[in-house]
């Protein structure tokens, strides 16, 4: 692993670059009120890198993983395989979402491989952001979530009037060299501000789950059955958003829409979600989770339990995105596992 800096000015001026030589889309983060979001560039000055709440949609759902999606186009006997695929920076990924790049990767990139997604992720180049000033409904550091050292290119660390900057991959390597007229060499004294700056970070969050994350699958199966469960499904929704603005819900549905004329059309894939009443239901309307506690239950498990098991890594990266999103204030998973410890089954 590589340490480079980079001063803030410089750091500007180089994405101003990049979007007037259009390689590619140049996404970052912008401020839309008291939200962020990622969006493509047109200027380097609305990139806001400083941010603590995380964005409405996670960059990896958002680029990797489309809300809507076309897999391929039919007409008549014949197909084409439609990938939509473009060379994709995304600049600003707080280390909770990289981690949740991460699950998709699991879930994506192991056979049988999903082309668009691996299509795509080999397209993208990301630069990350050390996440400094974490939320108040943020968890990572209790997931272990709120560092990271790979599946990044270059990961940008803030120790004042410059970053430091982490490089990862052969990808960033490159980056580095071709654009080395930017690019300052660290020192000593960086990396005691680099150190400081993460110590500190982790002193910041004021939320942290009770149980730690290696005891949470055993704590679950004994709590399968908790009356818990029923008592938030009274104020649950069932609206599906904390799903939806979730890094690591992955769930989709894929549909063949024909023209009128039935010779030809698309298929599409189309986030889809657990909360949703309709999830669960198959053919002559039968629903395997018809009930409200059952989808709610099925979430925190899914998030806490069920991807370490199949997959080797958690599904809840700890950034709060649920917690904020949810209007009926029952889906933080810090509380539901507070809450689960304190009631008998």
């Amino acid at each position: 692993m590589r340490f480079a800096s980079i001063n803030k000015e410089k750091l500007f001026e180089l994405i101003n670059f990049l979007i007037k030589e259009k390689r590619g889309r140049i996404i970052g983060v912008v401020k839309k009120n008291d939200d962020y979001v990622f969006e493509e560039l047109e200027n380097a000055n609305n990139l806001y890198l400083a941010y603590d709440k995380p964005t409405l949609l996670p960059p990896g759902k958002k680029y990797l993983l489309p809300h809507k999606e076309t897999l391929l186009k039919f007409q008549n006997a014949s197909s084409e395989i439609i990938n939509e695929a473009k060379p994709t920076m995304l600049i600003g990924v707080h280390p909770y979402d990289l981690w949740a790049i991460k699950v998709m990767d699991a879930v994506f990139m192991s056979e049988p491989v999903d082309q668009n997604y691996a299509e795509k992720r080999k397209n993208t180049f990301i630069i990350g952001v050390d996440y400094l000033n974490p939320h108040p409904n943020s968890f990572c550091a209790s997931m272990d979530t709120d560092e990271i050292n790979n599946g990044f290119d270059l990961l940008l660390t803030d120790i004042g009037k410059k970053y430091i900057v982490t490089v990862e991959s052969e990808k960033g390597e490159k980056f580095i060299d071709e654009y080395i007229e930017y690019i300052e060499e660290t020192t000593a004294i960086d990396q005691i501000f680099l150190d400081n700056a993460m110590s500190k970070a982790k002193e910041k969050y004021e939320l942290a789950m009770p149980i730690k994350k290696n005891n949470l699958p055993d704590f679950l199966e004994k709590k399968y059955d908790n009356p818990l469960w029923a008592e938030l499904a009274k104020k649950c929704f069932s609206c599906g958003k904390c799903n939806l603005v979730c890094p690591t819900c992955v769930c989709f549905n894929i549909e063949d829409k024909a023209e009128l004329n039935l010779r030809e059309g698309v298929r599409e894939r189309e986030w889809q979600a657990c909360a949703l009443t309709e999830f669960a239901q198959v053919a002559l309307g039968h629903n395997f989770r018809g009930k409200t506690e059952q989808r709610l239950r099925h979430r925190i498990y899914r998030k806490l339990s069920y991807t370490i098991t199949k997959y080797g890594v958690y599904g809840c990266v700890g950034c709060g995105r649920c917690i904020n999103s949810c209007k009926a204030e029952i889906a933080s998973p810090v509380e539901i596992i507070k809450k689960l410890g304190e009631k008998n089954d």
